[in-house]
C-alpha cells in the first residue's frame, strides 16, 4: 500500500514539475513574441526628437540621402536609432540614369558599424519604394514588409516577399537584391512574373 502511495506521490510531483516547466516555456515564448524584432537588448533612449530631418553626405561633400521621420529615439548603448514613419529619399542621379527615389515605412532602425562607419537602415511594416522614371528607364515600385538599405554600398535587399512593378510589368518573389551600382535587380526564389515590353520614352533635354 505504501509503495502505491509513494508511486502516486512521485507521479504527482512529476506532473506538477511538467506543468511548471510548460508554463515557464509558454511565458518565455510569449516574451520572445512580444519583444522587439531586433535581438540586441537596448537601454532607454537618451533623447527623442520629433519631426526630424537628417542629411547624409558622401566623401565628396554631396548629399547621399535625406532621412526624415515623425520621431527618432536614440539609444546610447550601441548608437542605434529607432524611427517612426521614416522616409529615405535620394535625388535624381543622371550619371546612374536613375530617377528620384523615396522609401517609406511604418518604422525603421538606423545603425552604424563601428569599424567602417557604414550605415544600415532596416525598414519594416508596409515598406514602399518608389523611383521616378528617367529617360528610357520606367518608374519602379517595390512593396514588402522588410527592406534593408545599405546606402554606402548603394544596395537594397531583403529575404521577405516582395512585389515589384516596373512600367506595366509586375514581378513577385522572395529575396531581393537591388544593386544600384551594377544596375541589377535580382529575385532569388518563388518568382512569378507578368511581363510587358518597355515603352520607349523620349529623352530629356538637359
Amino acid at each position: 500500500m505504501w509503495r502505491e502511495r509513494l508511486w502516486g506521490l512521485v507521479v504527482l510531483l512529476l506532473l506538477a514539475g511538467l506543468a511548471l516547466a510548460t508554463g515557464w516555456f509558454a511565458q518565455r515564448l510569449q516574451q520572445s513574441n512580444d519583444a522587439p524584432r531586433r535581438p540586441t537588448p537596448r537601454d532607454k533612449p537618451d533623447f527623442i526628437i520629433e519631426q526630424v530631418v537628417l542629411t547624409r553626405f558622401d566623401r565628396d561633400g554631396l548629399a547621399s540621402y535625406r532621412l526624415q521621420a515623425q520621431e527618432l529615439r536614440h539609444f546610447p548603448g550601441d548608437g542605434s536609432a529607432w524611427l517612426r514613419q521614416p522616409i529615405v529619399a535620394t535625388e535624381e542621379n543622371p550619371a546612374m540614369r536613375r530617377g528620384a527615389r523615396a522609401i517609406r515605412a511604418e518604422e525603421a532602425w538606423l545603425t552604424t558599424e563601428a569599424d567602417t562607419q557604414k550605415q544600415q537602415i532596416d525598414l519594416s511594416r508596409g515598406v514602399v519604394l518608389t523611383q521616378a522614371a528617367f529617360a528610357e528607364t520606367p518608374a519602379l515600385t517595390v512593396e514588402s514588409d522588410l527592406l534593408t538599405l545599405l546606402p554606402d554600398d548603394d544596395l537594397i535587399k531583403t529575404d521577405a516577399l516582395v512585389t515589384i512593378q516596373r512600367g506595366a510589368s509586375v514581378l513577385q518573389g522572395e529575396g531581393l537584391i537591388l544593386d544600384n551600382t551594377a544596375r541589377t535587380l535580382t529575385l532569388e526564389r518563388r518568382v512569378q512574373a507578368t511581363l510587358f515590353p518597355l515603352a520607349r520614352t523620349s529623352s530629356r533635354t538637359r
